[in-house]
Formats: structure tokens, sequence, C-alpha cells
């Protein structure tokens, strides 16, 4: 048929009451019908379609999106009790965008209570929302689903500023689990942050002695006193773990490198540090950033790795090396080494 959806509405609003009436028909209406029209098209059929279950299935199959939340306030009653009809409409939003997100918080705010407490609905919402309605659509659900695991672990990425209050809510047992840990740790990216150390300091101490812990942990912390004091309290076989130990090398490194630099800027050599090139050999970029400096503005300029590796070698003061000596487990001379290889790497 495909012609102006007004024409089909039309036509349709001209039959015969008894045709307007048939289930056949209106089916054979709707694939005919424009998504944006589909709203308008459900109300004008007869009270006793619109609780067809089939009808409104089909609808929503054709239904634009955003247009869902509008679509459900005009069900009865007993079809946005279902499932199915709920489950349909959920898919529609699937954009990850703040406003699909927004609608589809609103959807589940107006579900029958049954349908709230429903994991697979849940589920099919927090794997279709965004980031900065996350930590809000999680504080919303039940207590049963707030202790779910796989609810957590599929919530999206917490921002950075909740964080911490997320992993609080846990339960006890959540807390504790490997995966959960791993996946908040995971957030960080490769900038620390405070609430970082403070998820890792009320860690029970079978995960805090947890190698994958650790080495996912340990690169996400620009604090070389807090990276120092985590390695003290690690066990005996964990010091001496050679990724472990890179990883606490690595970061010392690269801490009183930027250290230094900051040093500098702040006897006035430099205004703003800024550097540039392959961003795989270097890491400077966010480890700049996350002392709060703006790498757009281009005072000091590093723009080659070559340059970079001089600089890093010129700028590192090896205040800590000494006392990291000290409790590294392995001979001076393997340690000498290390540092070498993370210098030029």
């Amino acid at each position: 048929m495909q012609s102006d959806d007004r024409d089909i509405i039309w036509l349709y609003n001209n039959l015969p009451d008894t045709l307007k009436q048939d289930i056949d028909i209106v089916l054979k209406f709707i694939p005919e019908i424009d998504e944006y029209s589909c709203v308008q098209f459900y109300t004008i059929l007869p009270d006793l379609l619109k609780e067809n279950k089939n009808i409104v299935l089909n609808i929503t199959k054709r239904i634009k999106v955003y247009k869902g939340v509008d679509f459900f306030n005009n069900l009865p009653n007993k079809l946005k009790k279902d499932k199915d009809v709920v489950l349909n409409i959920i898919t529609k939003y699937n954009n990850f965008d703040r406003d699909s997100s927004i609608m589809l918080f609103t959807l589940y705010k107006n579900l029958h209570e049954t349908l709230k407490q429903d994991k697979d609905i849940v589920l099919n919402i927090v794997r279709s929302i965004d980031r900065n309605i996350g930590f809000e659509f999680f504080s919303n659900l039940p207590d049963n689903l707030k202790e779910d695991k796989d609810i957590v672990l599929n919530i999206p990425e917490i921002e950075r500023k909740f964080r911490l209050e997320f992993f609080n809510s846990l339960p006890d047992n959540l807390k504790q689990d490997k995966d959960i840990v791993l996946n908040i740790v995971r957030q960080y990216g490769t900038v620390s942050h405070n609430s970082l150390l403070a998820i890792y300091n009320n860690l029970p101490d079978t995960i805090k002695q947890n190698v994958d812990i650790i080495k996912n942990v340990l690169p996400r912390i620009y604090n070389d006193s807090a990276v120092i004091d985590l390695y003290k309290n690690l066990s005996n076989s964990l010091k001496q773990d050679k990724d472990i130990i890179n990883i606490l090398l690595k970061n010392i490194v690269i801490i009183n490198w930027v250290e230094k630099i900051i040093d500098e800027k702040e006897k006035g050599h430099y205004e703003k540090i800024f550097v540039k090139g392959d961003s795989g050999a270097f890491h400077s970029n966010e480890e700049i950033m996350a002392f709060g400096f703006d790498h757009y503005e281009e005072q000091y300029v590093i723009d080659s790795v070559e340059e970079f590796h001089y600089i890093k070698r010129k700028r590192c003061d090896f205040k800590k090396l000494d006392e990291i000596k000290k409790i590294i487990p392995i001979e001076d001379s393997e340690i000498c080494l290390l540092i070498d290889k993370i210098l030029i790497e």
C-alpha cells in the first residue's frame, strides 16, 4: 500500500465498523504505517483491539525510537503488565545516548512492581543505558536486584565521582567478588583517582592479595607513597612477582618524571607542558592531565619519541629508588635493568 500515512489513517477511519474491528485487516495496515505514526494509529483502534497482544507486539516492531514511552502510556493496564510487550518496547532504546537512557529510566519507573523486579527486564535496560544515569538507575532498583551479580556487572561504566559510593552500596558478598572488583577497577582507565585507593583499602585481604587485582590496581595509582605502601603490604610471593615489580618500578619512574616537570613549571621555567607524538610510545598526555595540566596549550613541547626518552632520562630523579631497593626481594642489578628497560620502552 505504501502511501502517505494520512491517507492510510484516513482509509482505516473510513472503513465500515466491522472491518475496523477485524484483527487481520488491522495487522495488514500496521506494516504500512510510518514508524512516527504508529502511536497515532494505535489510539484510533477500537478498545477491544487495543487490548490485543498480537496487534500491540506488531506495533512495537514498527514504532519509532523515542516513541516507546508514549506508546506504553497509551496501553491498557493489562498489557502494561505484560513482560513480552515491555521487553519489545525496551529493545527500541538501544542507542546508549542520554535522551534514550532517560526515557528508559522513565519507562522503568512507570512499570508495574512485578516487572520492576524482573531480572530480564532490568538486564535489558542496564545493557541499553549510558553511563550518565547508570548509578542513578542502580540506586532505584529493588534491594534483591542490587545484590544480583549479573546486574551489577552489566551496569554501564559508573561516573568517577560515584564509583566509591557505588562500591560501598554493594552487599558484602559482591564487594568480595573478584569479577565485580575488577570491573570497577578497570573503569578507572589509566588515570587514577583517590576513590580507587579508598575502594582498594576497603577490600577484604583475600581480594587485596589477589594477583589480578594487584596488577590492575597498581598501574592506576599515580602517587608514589601509595604505590610503595601498597607493595609493602603484599604477600612475599606477590612481592617476588616480576610483573608486579615491573608495574611498581614503572609507576615510580613515571611519577618522579612528572613531579620533576612540575617542579620546573613551579620554578617558572614552563608555563604549560605538552607532549605530542606517537601516543603508543608513551602515556604522557594522560599522566600530565592527571596533575591538572591542560594538554592542549603548547608551551613546552616534546615532539618526538627520541626527545621524549631523552627528557624522560634527564628529568627522572629516583628519590625513592633506595627505599624501593630495600623492599623488592631481587638483586639491585636486576632492578636497574628493569628500570632501564622502562626508560627505553
